[in-house]
């Protein structure tokens, strides 16, 4: 089984836009399509592994295709530059940039 684990759902709609998918209908759970294929995605955070490798396979993309479609969609909802990510997570992990200044009084 495929598994994608700890994904957004909001991250996961995203993604789906970024790879041509349209949201059809909204309710307790999100059907977008590409016209061709349908893909449902539950609204619960994170989703089910096991569902969302799934709904990926059902997409029509593989586990890498699927987790660089993320990362693009986070860079563009955070108006980031995608080769920035791997700064942006440093600078979550240790919670400052490192070049802020301290505030005197």
């Amino acid at each position: 089984m495929p598994k994608v684990p700890g994904i957004n759902q909001l991250a996961a709609i995203r993604a789906l836009e970024k790879a041509g998918f349209h949201i059809r209908l909204q309710g307790k759970h999100v059907v977008m399509t590409d016209g061709t294929r349908i893909v449902t995605i539950p609204r619960h955070n994170p989703d089910n592994a096991i569902t969302m490798g799934t709904n990926v396979r059902g997409a029509g993309h593989t586990n890498e295709e699927f987790r660089k479609l993320l990362s693009l969609a986070v860079c563009i909802a955070h108006k980031t530059d995608f080769r920035d990510v791997t700064s942006t997570k440093r600078q979550v992990q240790t919670g400052h940039s490192g070049n802020r200044q301290r505030h005197t009084t």
